[in-house]
């Protein structure tokens, strides 16, 4: 099935990090059927590596396919498939930048950027069911 966005932008994608909230279920196979996807975050990982793992899968499911090798690789694996820990920081890092990761720092950009502006925008969701 094709997806109707060309390009899809989802700012605050660090709510995308629990994989059984409603949020994430919901907003996950959009972002995967998008042609092209941008996920925003000032804070991508709030505490812990496996924070990432369900923002990284949608943007290269070819790199991020799977949460357990992910979780032993990058969380000092897990008991029962409960990642709390971190391991190997830093090729974790240069992989995300290999493959997803652009940072800009507010400092180092801020003065090319416009003033604020906002804007509201109305949709309508059609659910099915």
């Amino acid at each position: 099935m094709e997806s109707d966005f060309k390009v899809l932008i989802a700012d605050e994608s660090h709510f995308l990090k629990n994989a059984q909230a409603k949020r994430t279920t919901a907003s996950l196979p959009i972002i995967k059927k998008a042609q092209y996807a941008i996920l925003l975050s000032g804070t991508p990982a709030l505490s812990r590596p496996i924070e990432l793992f369900k923002q990284l899968e949608a943007l290269y499911p070819a790199v991020y396919k799977n949460v357990h090798e992910y979780g032993n690789r990058y969380c000092r694996g897990g008991v029962f498939g409960v990642y709390q820990g971190a391991s190997n920081h830093e090729e974790l890092h240069i992989l995300m930048k290999a493959t997803i990761m652009i940072r800009r720092l507010k400092r180092d950009v801020l003065s090319e950027l416009p003033l604020k502006r906002r804007q509201q925008v109305g949709i309508t969701c059609l659910m099915n069911g």
